[in-house]
């Protein structure tokens, strides 16, 4: 179009208008705008209620028929029995259920609520035999619940416990006279084979089990634990009666852990086991959406985090429909509660931090974004994933943590891994709640679905008009591996509160001499000031992923980060006596690549490079899904 043709249409717009105010030309945009908005809102209520839904609101509005809804609901009132009575019902349905959680007891007098003193070493594996004869005689006589013939030591059985423990005796016979360790008789743990079967009563195979003599017995009652516990299923808490209080007691004693005997708790916090942190991330965030759907009404939920938070949060936002706001960290790469503050809204339900983070061992400021939270109403996870057997021995040792737990007000739900530096057995974290309404959300602002029923239950979900009977369960999972439970039950008895104060001391020393022997490589700088056994380093010198790959060829598996590029190492008891090679081998990749830069075959530092240079993350995105789909 040429410029007379613009100017005519120009002149030919003006004279059309030039018959209105220049008020009526302001404002009718502006009224289109809230008409296309009203009407948004009434298709959106119309999806989510339905005609008769929204018409049925719109009667019981009007003040008469109110007014004889009301009425009704009073002649009903005094229908009911008097509050004597209801209080005495509903204490008989408390008993009830309590007698349901404690696996047929009436109360739960004896069970453990925080770790022992002192570790129980082979004892606890006595204990557990004797737990498990007080369980249901399931052979035969249960419905379901055990589909393999016969006892656990015969037939099918014998081969799947075989093929369970297989993986693990491998495991143990690979890191066999290095990663050994053990507390021996003068309160001193040794490390090394050797040592460790001469001198200590109390031996832990670098994951989860102490006990005594050596290899051989850690092995055996290893694989006694896998056989005993195997079949067993805590959605069948009737028959399996131990694996359901070892649950209660791992959930009580991690809570200890997480401030729930401190006042500022409020002394009501709950939780469930799950298979990880991710399941444990992603209960949390749906406990959140449905308890602030059910206390503000927010059908359009958002969550907010930093940019160092798990990638579980970005699973969660798609599992659940939730708007994802992720916000860059501040320059000492910890949440930044300023700029979490500018994306607050109506529609926020979720604040996050971590203690520490994933990429850099940072602790975010816990008590700030509790401030915040509670100022606006809203829930703040805090993932203790990796922190949550580190963190609360680490300040009894003396180490200046920052707060991070239930103690903090405005920290609405934890989750913490038994299977990190718990030492449990892989496929156990716990998830916690600051009280049992975020859990049990059972009244809510939702339309109720056909059968009646409410559409928000948070975590907990029932099940009431099934044909297979009345159902609930508390996570992702109905049937879940007991056996894992018994584990992380061991794992904690067996090392008890000095196990992991002594853990704790080693990593923690462990990571510091990392950090100081990084800093004395000229080429290298630490990424902030890691709070924990999480040591992050990159270089303006080197390709930091030219060196990873150098040092993968020396046999280090370490972990390659973005946003700035660099590399980490989370410190565990694997790494105690390794300290110094680790370090050597560092030095020696950095020369290496500063000699001969570009990478080498077979090396991932192309491919890392290219993807922190993309623009177009979505590419990124779908290389990603196309190696995952080529796995199986």
């Amino acid at each position: 179009m040429d410029e007379s043709a613009i100017s005519s249409l120009r002149a030919s717009a003006n004279a059309y208008l030039s018959q209105y105010e220049p008020l009526a030309l302001v404002l009718a945009p502006i009224f289109s705008i809230l008409i296309a908005r009203l009407l948004q809102s009434a298709l959106i209520s119309v999806q989510e209620k339905g005609l008769f839904g929204i018409l049925m609101s719109i009667i019981k509005s009007i003040p008469g028929v109110k007014g004889y809804i009301d009425a009704e609901k009073q002649k009903i009132a005094l229908l009911l029995p008097p509050p004597s009575v209801q209080r005495q019902t509903l204490a008989q349905c408390k008993r009830v259920v309590d007698k349901l959680q404690s696996g047929g007891q009436s109360k739960r007098d004896g069970w453990r609520t925080e770790l022992p003193t002192f570790s129980l070493g082979h004892g606890v594996i006595d204990v557990m035999k004797e737990d498990k004869k007080k369980d249901v005689a399931w052979q035969g006589k249960c419905s379901g619940t055990v589909y393999i013939a016969g006892s656990e030591s015969e037939g099918h059985f014998s081969l799947i416990n075989e093929a369970c423990s297989m993986s693990v005796t491998q495991y143990y016979e690979s890191v066999a006279g290095l990663f050994v360790f053990g507390l021996g008789q003068d309160g001193e743990w040794r490390i090394g084979e050797e040592s460790v079967s001469r001198q200590c009563d109390a031996v832990l195979m670098f994951c989860w089990l102490p006990l005594a003599n050596g290899i051989n017995n850690v092995l055996n009652a290893d694989i006694a634990i896998s056989t005993r516990f195997a079949h067993t299923n805590p959605l069948h808490m009737d028959v399996f009666q131990s694996v359901a209080r070892y649950e209660a007691e791992v959930i009580a004693m991690t809570a200890a852990l997480l401030g729930s005997k401190d006042k500022a708790s409020g002394g009501q916090i709950c939780g469930n086991m799950t298979s990880g942190g991710t399941e444990s991330i992603l209960m949390a965030v749906k406990s959140s959406r449905d308890y602030m759907r059910a206390k503000k009404g927010i059908t359009k939920p958002e969550m907010i985090i930093p940019a160092s938070a798990h990638s579980a949060y970005d699973k969660a936002a798609q599992y659940f429909n939730i708007k994802l706001w992720r916000v860059p960290v501040n320059n000492e790469f910890k949440a930044d509660v300023k700029g979490i503050k500018r994306c607050i809204n109506k529609n926020t339900i979720l604040i996050v931090g971590s203690a520490p983070g994933y990429p850099h061992g940072i602790i975010d400021p816990i008590e700030e974004l509790g401030q915040l939270a509670m100022s606006y109403g809203i829930c703040l996870h805090v993932d203790l994933c990796l922190g949550g057997f580190v963190l609360p021995f680490a300040r009894k040792i003396g180490y200046p943590i920052p707060p991070f737990d239930f103690t903090v007000q405005g920290v609405t739900s934890i989750s913490s891994d038994v299977h990190k530096y718990g030492l449990a057995p892989k496929g156990t974290s716990v998830v916690l709640y600051r009280n049992h309404e975020i859990r049990k959300v059972t009244k809510c602002n939702c339309t109720p679905s056909v059968d009646g029923s409410e559409l928000c239950d948070a975590m907990l979900n029932a099940v009431t008009e099934w044909t297979g009977g009345l159902y609930v369960s508390p996570t992702v999972a109905g049937s879940r591996p007991g056996g894992l439970i018994a584990g992380a039950w061991a794992a904690m008895m067996a090392l008890g509160e000095e196990g992991y104060l002594q853990n704790t001391r080693q990593i923690m020393e462990a990571s510091k001499k990392i950090v100081e022997g990084i800093k004395d490589i000229p080429e290298l700088f630490i990424v902030g000031k890691p709070d924990m056994t999480v040591v992050a380093f990159g270089s303006s010198v080197v390709d930091i992923f030219e060196v990873n790959d150098i040092m993968s060829t020396k046999g280090w598996h370490l972990n390659a980060l973005q946003r700035p590029n660099s590399v980490h190492i989370c410190v565990t008891l694997q790494h105690v006596a390794v300290v110094g090679e680790f370090l050597r081998d560092l030095r020696d990749a950095v020369k290496t690549v500063k000699e001969n830069p570009g990478p080498i075959n077979g090396g991932l530092a192309p491919i890392y490079g290219a993807a922190g240079k993309m623009p177009d993350r979505g590419t990124v995105q779908e290389l990603l899904v196309d190696f995952m789909d080529s796995t199986c």
